[in-house]
């Protein structure tokens, strides 16, 4: 098995799950809305003084067996110039050891889960179903629940690729001065530990610096939401 990587209302309202985190988030560090390219959410945060993008949408249609659950999700984070992580949420914890299904138009994959989460293998698998994503028009999401209890969540992909191509130009890294240094650096590293592939540099990016999404929920007049990235570390 491969190694793992790692909303009319005139009021706001908060749902806050780790409330932990929600405590000791301050006012400059909630996600900033950027701007909304059909269902797909742009949203910026500042993650110790790093400026992390992301975009975010809800299902269209929801289906399944479960009688309750939170809000599912499926968000693609930028992590660094060319490298993204696809992740998604059901609403519940995924039974222990399950993979989740995901069908993108006719492209079908899996992902692996951990807790409520659930994402792709490698960067290799992020990069084609971010891909897929651009081409497709849905796409469909399936998981189990620890209950046994089943979801069926279809998304759609309309204002994707414009919500992405946004996402890269708001977190662009500069590869001047300090970017070019620090990219040396990784690469000098890589070489020292014998590393063999560039694939192995881009999924150690994503285990090291890409930040997973907390579940903070916030709705506002026009039904739109976004949920908090952070490092699995912050758990």
């Amino acid at each position: 098995m491969k190694s793992l990587k790692h909303v009319s209302l005139p009021v706001v309202m908060i749902l806050s799950i780790v409330t932990s985190i929600a405590h000791a988030a301050s006012a400059n560090n909630e996600p900033s809305l950027d701007q909304t390219f059909g269902e797909w959410n742009v949203y910026t945060y500042q993650l110790g003084g790093k400026k992390t993008c992301y975009i975010v949408s809800m299902p269209k249609n929801e289906g399944g067996t479960f009688t309750k659950r939170g809000q599912p999700y499926t968000m693609v984070t930028h992590v660094r110039n060319d490298v993204d992580e696809v992740s998604v949420s059901s609403g519940y914890s995924y039974k222990s050891g399950t993979e989740v299904a995901v069908d993108i138009g006719a492209d079908k994959y899996t992902m692996f889960s951990k807790g409520e989460l659930a994402w792709a293998y490698d960067a290799e698998q992020d990069a084609k179903m971010v891909t897929a994503m651009k081409k497709a028009s849905k796409l469909v999401v399936k998981g189990t629940s620890q209950r046994e209890t089943t979801s069926d969540d279809t998304y759609s992909l309309s204002g994707f690729g414009k919500a992405y191509d946004r996402m890269k130009d708001m977190c662009a890294i500069d590869k001047s001065a300090k970017g070019k240094d620090k990219d040396k650096e990784k690469d000098k590293d890589a070489k020292d530990k014998g590393s063999s592939s560039k694939k192995d540099d881009i999924n150690d990016a994503i285990k090291d610096e890409a930040p997973n999404p907390d579940q903070d929920i916030f709705k506002d007049t026009k039904k739109k939401h976004k949920i908090r990235p952070r490092k699995e570390s912050d758990q």
